[in-house]
């Protein structure tokens, strides 16, 4: 399939086919019967799998239903730079998918940087040896609910499955949008919860970049001035992205290729911010000369979280054909510096990875969707100040990892990076994760949990929202739900103590006292991935 046709076809087959038309692991036909399971746990991602391992590590008959979300979500797509720098907090079933990862590698010990399909096989491996009844090519359309209670979930090919436990592991969280929970989107103001970075343009990142065209328009991609009140709420996320799985191998990399309706006008701003001493940069995966490729299209994202499905398709091809653009036009345009140019070609498409969807990654980076408004709001003083929780089901480290949220004009026409969250502002101290931001009042679902869009705030989940920290949650998740159902009890009734003795015993870290590495051990990966340029924020 060529660049062109897999622009105009791919997010059509992600989202009403569930993003598994490229696995050979299709364990069940569709058509027959479905059994009642124990625990379902919707989305593909690193969380759901966790998720559903963990489950059935507890004796569950687990079915994961990969939804909008192809298996492995973003780890198996591209984003090969994992997000793990303080990794003596990692434990539990998120450091053994790291050994297993190094395992194919041939290592000792754990591996965090890795290819795409690297990652996709680990994955597999925990969905075949906890025998993980996996449904792929269906979307859930339906909630069937008794009172507060989930029983059931309709998928766009007309089957229905029925289950005790539920767990939206999506990075959507269609799940507990349709079982009717409360949820929010967007940036709460500042004044909700006393968050000095919450709201609109809380930290003013202004360039003297020009914003308008010789005739005076705006730019593509720059949105004008607005009177907005700083601190202030909006629908406003932070940039989504692909994570681009680069080669510099002559023999594995593709030439740069032309999107369809591609503009070279859409790029004037980018052009800008590229000087003759300007260097691309691509993340070094260590293996096999493969990069991870960052990148950001600020402003194109805001209609995703609580969007419709033909709205999330055209979000998600816009972002293709932005990105696919603005490699083509930094490889090919005469106006971009030759040595930039130079660079650019040296790298390519790894040929190797994504072969069914050319070359290109099956998932959009969502950095930030819905939000479940739960039984504990996880903030900003949950991260800096108010870091122990006597819940615990994992620890986080992460900086407030806020990309910028809008490209903005200002009253006085220069540009405005606005939604970002800076340094010394997006420092954290090393936090417990509350269990209590992993499921709904009691009054709205009994046996739901959430391990992707917990209860947070817009800063809060800019934190949390690292993988790592996913797949902690993903599974003390599958672990209380599965205690949920061994006990005939809601979810807000499980025994905090007894989720955190098993999570333990399988190797948890649940404290920062405590520590998955032995002392000797260290780290190949020590920060966040490069950017794709110093601002790229």
């Amino acid at each position: 399939m060529s660049n062109n046709a897999f622009a105009l076809t791919r997010r059509t087959a992600l989202l009403g086919l569930g993003g598994g038309l490229l696995l050979p692991l299709i364990p069940r036909p569709l058509a027959a019967a479905a059994p009642h399971y124990g625990v379902l746990v919707y989305g593909g991602t690193p969380s759901g799998v966790m998720a559903a391992y963990a489950a059935a590590r507890e004796g569950q008959r687990v079915a994961l239903v990969l939804g909008p979300n192809s298996l492995g979500g973003m780890c198996a797509n591209g984003l090969g730079w994992s997000d793990a720098p303080n990794q003596k907090w990692i434990g539990g079933l998120a450091m053994e998918f790291f050994r297993r990862v190094g395992k194919l590698y041939g290592m000792a010990s754990r591996e965090t940087l890795f290819e795409p399909s690297v990652a996709l096989r680990a994955f597999k491996s925990f969905i075949s040896e906890a025998g993980i009844e996996m449904y792929t090519n269906a979307l859930a359309v339906s909630v069937g609910k008794e009172g507060v209670q989930l029983k059931s979930m309709t998928l766009t090919t007309g089957a229905t499955l029925t289950a005790s436990a539920f767990v939206d592991a999506s990075y959507e969280g269609d799940l507990m949008a349709l079982a009717g929970v409360t949820y929010i989107y967007g940036r709460e103001p500042q004044t909700a919860f006393n968050e000095d970075a919450a709201g609109y343009n809380q930290y003013p990142l202004v360039r003297s970049y020009k914003t308008r065209d010789s005739a005076g328009r705006l730019l593509l991609g720059i949105n004008p001035y607005r009177n907005q009140a700083v601190g202030s709420s909006d629908k406003g996320v932070q940039a989504y992205t692909f994570r681009l799985c680069l080669s510099d191998d002559p023999k594995n990399k593709a030439l740069w290729k032309a999107p369809a309706g591609y503009n070279p006008d859409r790029y004037l701003f980018d052009l800008q911010r590229i000087g003759n001493d300007s260097e691309f940069i691509a993340g070094p995966l260590n293996h096999n000369r493969k990069f991870d490729r960052n990148g950001n299209q600020p402003g194109a994202s805001w209609g995703y979280p609580n969007g419709t499905r033909a709205a999330r398709d055209a979000i998600w091809k816009d972002h293709y054909n932005y990105q696919a653009g603005l490699m083509y036009f930094y490889a090919t345009d005469k106006r971009v510096p030759a040595n930039y140019r130079e660079q650019v070609n040296a790298y390519g498409l790894a040929l190797d990875e994504f072969t069914a969807t050319g070359n290109w990654p099956r998932q959009l980076y969502i950095r930030s969707g819905r939000r479940l408004r739960g039984r504990y709001i996880f903030r900003q003083k949950d991260t800096q100040t108010e870091v122990t929780k006597a819940d615990s089901i994992g620890v986080g480290s992460y900086s407030l990892d806020c990309h910028t949220a809008q490209y903005q004009e200002t009253a006085a026409g220069k540009m405005m990076f606005e939604g970002t969250i800076p340094s010394p502002h997006s420092k954290t101290t090393p936090y417990q994760i509350p269990f209590a931001s992993l499921y709904p009042h009691e009054r709205e679902a009994t046996n739901l949990l959430v391990s992707v869009c917990v209860s947070a705030t817009h800063v809060g989940i800019a934190s949390l929202r690292m993988e790592p920290q996913y797949m902690m949650m993903g599974e003390a998740a599958g672990v209380a739900a599965a205690m949920l159902v061994k006990g005939n009890t809601p979810v807000q009734k499980v025994s905090v103590a007894d989720l955190q003795k098993t999570l333990r015993a399988h190797g948890a870290v649940l404290s920062t006292s405590e520590s998955s590495l032995s002392a000797s051990a260290s780290s190949r990966q020590t920060g966040p991935a490069p950017m794709a340029a110093p601002d790229d924020l």
